[in-house]
């Protein structure tokens, strides 16, 4: 280990240089700011990618002690044996946007050149060559969606009516769990995400939009809502989270 502390803790302080919590991506993107890390899970889960990219280089090249030493061929290996492993292509992309965000630190910090090669660069850009995950996604059929939440049903009846939620709505973990009655309109089967209350990706408001499926959910009950609840804004059973 150097005097600078190991790879994954050098990685850490210039992922800790970009880190300012406290305000919205979507604002930083409405205002032309750009590179911070705004939440906490994200800076948790991109320390988390980089320490595994830092051990990989570590068993892979063991001669690389400090964080200048990192080259694209290090990081495009990575990646290659993520696909090699077959990991789904969305795991793969959050790993490559760590990446990037740890690559994006380093110039803001000095460590690497402004003019050296990226990382991993996008297409068309010079150096190496770009990577793009494949996405394969593996989504639960119907009927094993519908068995999986009457299985839960049996044990705990409000998380069933949130996966049942969820299932419908293709809304997100967190945007159902801070999800208000007063969010839902059933007559207009549509749902209202007001970014920070909701905590939605990124901070951005948003509409959800499942008119038929709502409804008829709604009208069997299956949701545990009712109009009269909605429009009074008290909190059903599966929104009190």
């Amino acid at each position: 280990m150097s005097k600078r502390g190991s790879l994954v803790y050098q990685m850490q302080q210039a992922l800790k240089g970009v880190f300012r919590p406290g305000r919205r991506r979507y604002h930083d993107k409405k205002y032309g700011r750009t590179g911070m890390i705004r939440g906490i899970e994200t800076m948790q889960c991109m320390v988390t990618d980089n320490s595994q990219f830092a051990h990989f280089i570590q068993k892979h090249w063991s001669g690389v002690r400090y964080l200048e030493q990192v080259t694209p061929e290090m990081a495009q290996a990575f990646i290659a044996d993520h696909t090699r492993r077959e990991n789904s292509g969305g795991y793969i992309g959050r790993v490559i946007a760590s990446i990037r965000k740890l690559d994006e630190a380093c110039r803001k910090a000095g460590i690497f050149p402004a003019d050296c090669p990226p990382l991993l660069p996008y297409a068309g850009e010079e150096a190496v060559s770009g990577y793009h995950s494949d996405p394969r996604p593996l989504a639960y059929t119907d009927e094993q969606a519908e068995a999986i939440i009457t299985r839960i049903t049996r044990d705990d009846p409000t998380v069933a009516r949130l996966l049942r939620a969820m299932w419908l709505t293709g809304l997100r973990v967190s945007e159902a769990a801070y999800l208000r009655a007063q969010d839902i309109d059933l007559e207009a089967g549509m749902i209202t995400l007001t970014g920070n209350v909701n905590h939605t990706k990124g901070g951005r408001p948003r509409d959800v939009i499942r008119m038929e499926l709502w409804r008829g959910a709604a009208d069997d009950g299956i949701l545990g809502l009712t109009s009269d609840e909605t429009a009074s804004g008290e909190r059903s059973g599966w929104a009190s989270r």
